[in-house]
């Protein structure tokens, strides 16, 4: 009976603590995102197939202040910067689109302790972000939110200042507003779509305050 008890123990003490009520950080993120895809058109037999490629490519980088309101419970809020570059090729023609976007990012996560350093610390918040669109030479602003769920999400404790995180891919609800104005009129759109993104990732560095409270 003693030795299933300490069983039990020590297997509830891989997810206690890992960040504890009170506790502080400030962050630096980095991410890229690659993403190509191809889809084939055809209309009938009569007709030849036609591709269409698109590549996209992305940066961000901004920062993070996180708060632990209990132990392993952070909420933070996020400001970063984005710039998208998308090329879509077919027969025909081809359509190239710029996006620069500053973005608010929201968010709370949740700290499964691992072992004594390294935790899974899956993440759900919104971005809502304001920009402008550039597509062939065609200036638009834009807006734009999403909701997500970060489900691949590591962080590694180095020492009780310091930590190094990463995570890959999303799933995500996202919607975009652009504007476009000219002389006579203003040109709008909108477009709102789920995601599942498995083509890219970010890394963080997040710099512990006051270090680990004292219980």
């Amino acid at each position: 009976m003693r030795k299933k008890l300490s069983i039990l123990f020590l297997s509830l003490s891989l997810f206690s603590a890992s960040a504890e009520k009170g506790e502080k950080f400030i962050s630096a993120d980095f991410g890229i995102n690659f993403d190509k895809k191809t889809t084939e058109y055809s209309k009938s037999i009569f007709f030849d197939l036609a591709d269409e490629t698109q590549q996209t490519f992305a940066l961000s980088a901004g920062s993070e202040f996180g708060y632990f309101v209990s132990n392993n419970f952070k909420v933070g809020c996020a400001i970063s910067g984005t710039y998208n570059t998308s090329l879509s090729e077919g027969q025909n023609s081809a359509t190239e689109i710029k996006t620069l976007i500053g973005v608010l990012n929201p968010n709370i996560a949740y700290y499964f302790r691992i072992t004594d350093k390294f935790s899974y610390s899956p993440e759900v918040g919104a971005h809502f972000g304001l920009g402008k669109v550039d597509s062939n030479g065609n200036d638009a602003n834009s807006k734009f939110w999403d909701i997500y769920l970060k489900f691949i999400s590591f962080e590694f404790r180095i020492t009780e200042k310091f930590a190094l995180g990463v995570d890959f891919g999303n799933i995500n609800f996202c919607a975009m507003k652009l504007e476009t104005e000219t002389p006579l009129v203003t040109i709008s759109g909108e477009s709102k779509q789920f995601q599942l993104n498995a083509q890219g990732g970010a890394i963080h560095a997040r710099f512990y305050l006051d270090g680990k409270k004292q219980k």
